[in-house]
């Protein structure tokens, strides 16, 4: 069971879209990063669908190699910040 049970019922059922197509709900999460992605699939999430992909720069240890690359002058100096 999930905490979206109640959802996999509703997505069974069938429903006509706009383009006269039928399709039952789908379920995404919302996610910034890996563990929040497994979290949301683990829940019975059918995929993500929302990912703010800035959040993932905020974190203390990622902030000052992002930082690096933005300021970086050149290809070679941007690839040996994407290295750390």
């Amino acid at each position: 069971h999930t905490i979206l049970d109640w959802a996999d019922e509703i997505a069974a059922r069938e429903y006509e879209r706009g383009d006269g197509k039928m399709r039952g709900l789908m379920v995404f999460g919302n996610a910034d990063n890996g563990p929040d992605a497994l979290r949301a699939r683990k829940y019975g999430a059918q995929g993500i669908g929302l990912t703010r992909t800035e959040h993932m720069f905020f974190e203390k240890e990622r902030l000052p190699i992002m930082q690096e690359f933005i300021l970086s002058s050149n290809d070679e100096e941007r690839e040996v910040a994407l290295q750390k």
